[in-house]
Order: C-alpha cells, then sequence, then structure tokens
C-alpha cells in the first residue's frame, strides 16, 4: 500500500487507540465486582446462576477489550472472587475440587468465547 492510499484511508478520522491495559484491567475488574455483588442478591442454594452471571460480566468484558491478555486476567480475578466471596465469606479462598474446577472454566470459556467474537476493530 503506497502512502498516498494511507493518506487517503485515514482522512477525515482519527485512529483510535486503544486504552493501556493497565486500564483495561481495571475496567475488567470493576465489571467482575459489579457482576459479583448483583450475583450476591441471588440465594447461595443457586450457585451455578451466581457463576454464570459473573462469566457474562467475564464475557462481555472480553467482547468489549478484544485483548486475550487482559480477558484470561479478568478472568482469573473473577475466579478468586467467585471462590472468595460468593461461594465461601469473607474473602476465604479455599479449593473445592471439581467445583472450582467447572467455576474456573466458564470463566475461561467466556474470556475465549467474548475475544473470539469480538468485533474487529470495534474499539
Amino acid at each position: 500500500m503506497t502512502t498516498s492510499r494511507i493518506v487517503r484511508a485515514t482522512q477525515g478520522r482519527t485512529p483510535r487507540v486503544p486504552p493501556p491495559a493497565g486500564i483495561r484491567l481495571a475496567i475488567g475488574a470493576a465489571a467482575v465486582a459489579v457482576a459479583a455483588f448483583a450475583a450476591s442478591a441471588i440465594p447461595g442454594s443457586d450457585g451455578p446462576q451466581r457463576t454464570l452471571l459473573v462469566a457474562a460480566a467475564v464475557g462481555a468484558f472480553a467482547a468489549w477489550s478484544d485483548d486475550w491478555m487482559t480477558a484470561l486476567l479478568v478472568a482469573a480475578l473473577g475466579f478468586l472472587v467467585v471462590d472468595g466471596f460468593l461461594v465461601d465469606s469473607l474473602g476465604q479462598l479455599s479449593w473445592h475440587g471439581g467445583a472450582d474446577v467447572l467455576r474456573l472454566s466458564a470463566l475461561v470459556g467466556a474470556a475465549v468465547i467474548g475475544t473470539t467474537l469480538a468485533p474487529r476493530g470495534a474499539r
């Protein structure tokens, strides 16, 4: 592509620069916190629905950010929040075997699906 084509292709538009990774990570952490707060209103006996609400927030963030690294970091943060505050109480982390594997899989899966389905160049 020649320089004149590049100039014509970008005339009248300012190129969109994505926010730095740290800012995207903070936005993802806020999304997880809001989703966990909303999920805390769901009774504890409906544990899978609580996890799915946080997974939906992770997936939506991943689609917005279109960045694998921050999406997977937010999924890991989401797992820690779900395990520490929605499954256990007061932020105490503990391993629950197969149930935690399913929770982690749901959150990582949401991050992968969200990033994969993100419209390219939408940001």
